[in-house]
């Protein structure tokens, strides 16, 4: 069995960058929403009116432990943002 190269020459980063589109679809702003954009933003919704309607009905305990959730959740999300750590 014998591996040979791939026929196409390899591309340096240049070249690379050069091929790659600057902006995409989705980077345009005023473009039409999707069709699933609403499905995307439902459950998070969802979640901040269930929050609204049942913190009366909460526990002062409750109600301090989910608004310091919520405090540590926005620093979370601020330094991801800051250190610009990206996922796969």
């Amino acid at each position: 069995m014998s591996f040979s190269k791939s026929s196409t020459p390899a591309l340096d980063k240049a070249e690379a960058y050069a091929e790659a589109p600057l902006v995409t679809s989705r980077s345009l702003p005023g473009q039409p929403a999707q069709t699933g954009d609403w499905a995307r933003a439902a459950l998070p919704l969802t979640c901040a009116m269930a929050l609204a309607l049942l913190a009366p009905a909460w526990s002062a305990y409750l109600l301090d432990l989910v608004v310091k959730i919520m405090i540590l959740s926005i620093f979370a999300l601020s330094l991801q943002l800051l250190v610009g750590a990206r996922g796969s």
